[in-house]
Parts: structure tokens; sequence; C-alpha cells
């Protein structure tokens, strides 16, 4: 029989996966986003991609906090908005639109990866994934 702290343990894995799997989608947004300002002919941050790049091992590892990932997330997604926002063909409106909707608990992620860039992104990010003992 599970004790109160294997039960408070397992439902701080289980909070965590389910954030790790949010952000996961937000990722593959985030990378289908810089595809789309590169496909523009715009320069993406260095500085954006590498946040991106480490977010992307961190989620695949799923060996790190959630709050190390969010914020490796939200400082690229902000270059991203001011690198777009200063664009004269903007996207930023949908992008944020489709950050929005990964977030939203009762989102069906089916949508947003009816967006082939997203769903390829998303394949690249989680693929097959570790298991993490200790």
């Amino acid at each position: 029989m599970p004790t109160e702290t294997t039960r408070d343990h397992d439902e701080i894995v289980k909070q965590e996966r389910a954030v790790l799997e949010k952000y996961g989608l937000r990722w593959a947004v985030l990378a289908a986003w810089v595809d789309q300002i590169r496909g523009r002919g715009l320069a993406v941050p260095r500085e954006a991609s590498e946040k991106l790049t480490e977010s992307r091992i961190l989620i695949s590892s799923g060996c790190f906090s959630s709050c190390q990932v969010g914020c490796l997330l939200t400082d690229a997604e902000g270059m991203l908005v001011v690198t777009d926002g200063s664009s004269p063909r903007s996207r930023t409106d949908f992008w944020l639109d489709l950050l929005g909707q990964v977030m939203d608990s009762t989102a069906p992620p089916a949508r947003i990866l009816a967006i082939p860039g997203v769903q390829v992104h998303l394949s690249e990010c989680l693929g097959a994934g570790c298991a993490c003992t200790g």
C-alpha cells in the first residue's frame, strides 16, 4: 500500500510531466514560428535559437524542472515577439494566440498539431525520450 509520501511524490511527478508535455508543444510552436520568421528573410536572434535548443534538450530528457524550461521558453518567446513585431508583415498576433491555446488546459492539441510545421517540430522535440533514475 502506497504511503502518503509516495502518493505526494507520484502526484508531483504527474503534474511535472503534464507541464513538460505542454512545454513540448509550446516549444514546437516557437520552433515553427522561427521557421516562419526566417522564411520571410528576417534574422532570428542567436540567443533565441540557443534557448530553444537548450529547452528542447531538457524537455526531451525529462530530467529537468518545468520552471527551468519555462524560463527558457519565455525568454525565447520574448525575443521572437520583438523580432516579428518590428517586421512589416508581422504575424505576432497569430503566433501569440496559438501559444495561448497551447497553454490552455482545455484546448485539444490536435488543433495545434494540424499546423504541419508545429507537428514536425513536436516529433523532433519529444522523440523517444529517456527514463531517469535516482
